[in-house]
């Protein structure tokens, strides 16, 4: 899962666009990634039938709004057109001293 061409579109879509969300953050981004095992899931969950007491519930909305989505659609299509990396801070490849950076980013780019 070291660039685009070795991740599955689909799962840097929803990454790219958990980016996006406002009010997330990279550090919120990786709570919501540990809570439902990758970003894909975050946009299978349906935020009404959470409780509203879950800490999740109001990121998630924001994580679900389309234009995250479409933005994120238009990213990932100049990312795939200029052949640019992305390193996904749980792969191998992500720089090592980062790991230890509860703020760095979920998602690297490279040229």
């Amino acid at each position: 899962m070291s660039n685009c061409y070795e991740m599955k579109q689909e799962d840097l879509l929803c990454l790219l666009a958990l980016q996006r969300a406002k009010g997330i953050g990279d550090v919120n981004a990786k709570k919501l990634i540990a809570a439902y095992g990758d970003a894909k899931n975050i946009f299978n969950e349906n935020p009404r039938a959470l409780h509203k007491d879950n800490p999740f519930k109001k990121p998630i909305q924001q994580v679900q709004v389309s234009a995250n989505l479409k933005a994120a659609e238009e990213e990932l299509h100049y990312i795939s057109e200029n052949k640019i990396e992305t390193h996904y801070f749980l792969d191998k490849g992500y720089p090592e001293k980062l790991k230890h950076c509860v703020d760095a980013p979920i998602l690297l780019f490279e040229k």
